[in-house]
């Protein structure tokens, strides 16, 4: 698992560093015709039009890019000529499918993180940025105190929202994973079998949550109004956490779904081009 990682993370970043820091460093540019007032008026704001038309394409191209990285590094090492070695491999294909689907949460955590990164440098002066980021780390006494009184169980909250974050974005790489392994068995066609199993799948998997919700609709006991208030009132921590697994539940089995799709598919029906 270690040498699939080390190869996936080589294979999709050596392009993807480079475009992060032409991304920053035009976002810095853009900052500072923002701030320098004379340099606007000595070329009429032509520089800063520019430089704004070639960081909206990054910011475009950098989403895009990702998003076809996902693809192509699935398509390529597992469904054409690369697969031939990766199947070959002393590795079981669940290692393939984890392996790839942990590069691509890291990508796009990166993209995210960068994209919000290049806005702070867009809207905020360094002074606010660094007090912004500081206040993650310094938190006032008075704040502290007043969330362990109030909420002594924020940690678990947030890692509970860390966890349906990665959980959430695994779900939609392996949906993705999923329908490109359903469209790899047939021999011509693939992309458009592809882009139908994942409506295909979509739709379905949205009438089995509209269903199972219909007939707990009906079957369940209908509880007033006053007793769910009291009982939020009394007990909301545990009933925010509640909450927040029966979330995670619904994307995990959303997941579960997604993946033993993709492995079945791999382990029992793959046909290389």
């Amino acid at each position: 698992m270690r040498k699939l990682l080390k190869y996936e993370f080589k294979s999709v970043f050596y392009l993807l560093l480079p475009l992060y820091a032409c991304f920053m460093v035009v976002s810095v540019a853009c900052r500072l015709f923002m701030n320098i007032e004379f340099l606007q008026d000595i070329f009429n704001g032509v520089p800063f039009f520019f430089l704004g038309m070639v960081y909206f394409g990054l910011f475009v191209g950098m989403i895009a890019i990702s998003l076809m990285l996902v693809i192509q590094r699935f398509h390529k090492g597992l469904l054409s000529e690369e697969g031939y070695l990766m199947f070959t491999l002393p590795v079981k294909p669940w290692q393939l499918i984890v392996s790839k689907g942990i590069v691509a949460t890291v990508m796009v955590l990166a993209g995210g993180a960068v994209i919000v990164l290049s806005l702070m440098v867009l809207t905020m002066t360094f002074r606010e940025s660094w007090e912004f980021i500081s206040s993650f780390f310094h938190i006032e006494k008075e704040a502290w105190e007043w969330m362990w009184q109030n909420f002594p169980t924020w940690p678990l909250l947030l890692a509970e929202g860390i966890l349906f974050l990665l959980v959430y974005l695994w779900k939609h790489i392996c949906h993705t994973y999923s329908a490109m392994a359903f469209g790899q068995a047939s021999n011509k066609n693939r992309t458009v079998l592809s882009v139908v199993i994942y409506g295909a799948e979509w739709l379905g998997i949205t009438m089995f949550w509209l269903m199972l919700g219909s007939i707990l609709n009906r079957v369940s006991f209908h509880v007033p109004y006053s007793s769910m208030d009291t009982w939020f009132d009394r007990h909301y921590q545990i009933t925010i956490h509640i909450l927040m697994w029966v979330l995670l539940l619904w994307q995990g089995i959303e997941l579960a779904f997604y993946y033993v799709t993709t492995h079945w598919m791999l382990s029992k029906h793959l046909n290389l081009q």
